[in-house]
């Protein structure tokens, strides 16, 4: 059995300060019990210090059932896997520098995203292709219903009207019922991948070098080399690996909305966040 992938990055944080490696099956060094007890939480500081490309993931959500007591219109539970809300956009425009103007308020608060924002979902179609992930909002009942696409698939055509169609994809493990009318946002994150496959390598040697100034004194016993890597970490490694990630894409307009892009077309472009 091969070492996991933690274990290859204990691996490299130990050779960045000189120490013996962790070999499989190996569980109660020194070296692997440190390193097992900080790889979590310098893996999830790293992640979460910048919107890196391989760990932003898309998804929309549906509001949460409970209205917030003050201070927001809704509230949406976050993801599981989430570590960082980046943006959170609606029906009008995208949120991306979270300070732009005219843009939906919105606070990262616990499992919660409270916010103004909110879209109210497309109407269902028959005959149009679904994917996992989306919504659509339907009146068939004689009331607004959100259903949430568990399933990719086409919605069904067979029923002789739209609830007969829809409940067909509901018996079919399609789409599910949400339970009431609820609005949508549109939200980008930082997931919790463990898979370091998925890590460019300057995110990888950001988060060895971050885990290596954890564990230093707890093996060395040598705290100037821990300045030294925590200096390194914050004033050249992630520096490096943040200008990286940021040449692989390109400048997004703060604002989606066909109104902004009709003041800011013929222009040189639009308004930009860097």
């Amino acid at each position: 059995m091969a070492l996991t992938d933690a274990e290859v990055m204990y691996n490299l944080a130990l050779g960045l300060i000189g120490e013996y490696k962790v070999v499989e099956g190996a569980t109660t060094t020194k070296q692997y019990l440190l390193c097992s007890r900080f790889y979590d939480l310098a893996r999830q500081e790293t992640l979460r210090a910048h919107p890196w490309n391989e760990v932003n993931k898309p998804i929309i959500i549906s509001q949460d059932s409970d209205l917030p007591i003050f201070g927001y219109s809704r509230k949406y539970a976050k993801p599981s896997d989430c570590l960082r809300v980046l943006t959170v956009n609606d029906s009008i425009g995208a949120d991306v520098s979270r300070r732009a103007p005219s843009s939906a308020a919105w606070e990262s608060k616990g499992d919660y995203i409270f916010a103004d924002a909110g879209a109210t979902p497309p109407s269902w179609e028959s005959g149009k292709a679904y994917y996992a992930g989306q919504f659509f909002t339907t009146s068939s009942s004689g009331s607004a219903v959100t259903y949430e696409v568990l399933v990719s698939h086409t919605s069904d055509t067979t029923g002789a009207d739209e609830a007969a169609q829809i409940a067909v994809d509901v018996a079919d493990l399609d789409i599910e019922s949400k339970g009431g009318d609820y609005k949508i946002i549109y939200v980008e994150y930082i997931w919790d991948d463990e898979d370091v496959d998925n890590y460019s390598p300057q995110l990888k040697y950001a988060v060895a070098v971050n885990l290596a100034s954890k564990i230093i004194t707890g093996l060395t016993n040598d705290t100037q080399g821990k300045i030294a890597l925590i200096n390194e970490y914050n004033n050249l490694v992630m520096p490096n690996a943040r200008s990286m990630d940021g040449a692989e894409g390109k400048p997004r307009p703060i604002f989606a909305s066909e109104w902004i892009r009709s003041r800011t077309e013929g222009m040189g472009g639009g308004w930009y966040v860097v």
